[in-house]
């Protein structure tokens, strides 16, 4: 996982692809937000996300759910 400005680019561990997630979103609630916040570079995440077009890998993506399940400093610096 890579932080950025507006976005957190998500590799998929399956099949090596990546999506960018976006960091803000009108559908997230105050826990949501607040759960982005504390992520950190190199977080492995066990995630669902939702994009707006499923045929459009640079389309918005936005979290459902996430939960931290690891932590990799290899890819922190990536």
């Amino acid at each position: 996982m890579r932080l950025n400005e507006n976005d957190i680019d998500l590799r998929d561990l399956d099949n090596m692809t990546i999506v960018s997630v976006e960091t803000e979103h009108e559908y997230y609630d105050e826990d949501m937000a607040d759960q982005i916040t504390d992520l950190s570079p190199g977080d492995i995440l066990d995630a669902q996300i939702q994009g707006e077009d499923v045929l459009q890998p640079n389309s918005i993506w936005r979290f459902l759910r996430f939960n931290v399940i690891g932590h990799n400093r290899m890819w922190a610096d990536e």
